[in-house]
């Protein structure tokens, strides 16, 4: 899958005032993110929403239930599929032994050596993938003088604990 421009904002540098000000009004701790979107029939068809598999098929609506982002959709995607390392340079560095094969006199039908090679390196955190899914829900189909237009809701499927 290539890397896909969409038509729509993808990031916040940051949560937008609004939803901080309710967050920090509300008296919870437990948050799930969601969001409705009405989608125009012709945006399916043109595959505007092929990353998420929402489609037709035979010229009915079909969607999973649940997806997992591909990677290459963008930043966040990635992040949930493949993890993250974070190089730690606000810590010292520290020496690291690489280790790989080498052949005996420039040919490997003469046999092969280990080469050890040390340099030096920051420390790395490695976060793993959380393979977050978004689910997907078709809450309502309304006709309209432009044509159908599909209501969904889409649902991060990890709820959210933020400090009190």
């Amino acid at each position: 899958m290539a890397k896909k421009k969409f038509v729509w904002k993808q990031n916040l540098l940051k949560v937008p005032s609004a939803i901080l000000g309710k967050i920090e009004r509300a008296n919870e701790t437990t948050w799930v993110v969601a969001a409705v979107k009405k989608i125009p029939a012709s945006d399916i068809e043109t595959g505007t929403y092929e990353h998420l598999d929402i489609r037709f098929r035979d010229g009915v609506l079909d969607f999973p239930g649940r997806v997992l982002p591909h990677p290459k959709v963008g930043r966040w995607s990635k992040i949930n599929v493949d993890g993250k390392e974070i190089v730690r340079k606000d810590l010292p560095m520290y020496p690291k032994t690489f280790a790989f094969e080498a052949p005996n006199w420039g040919d490997f039908s003469n046999g092969t050596h280990t080469v050890y090679n040390e340099r030096m390196v920051y420390p790395r955190d490695l976060i793993p993938p959380k393979y977050v899914d978004i689910v997907i829900d078709l809450i309502d189909e309304q006709q309209t003088s432009a044509g159908t237009e599909f209501v969904f809701r889409f649902t991060v499927d990890e709820v959210l604990i933020l400090p009190h």
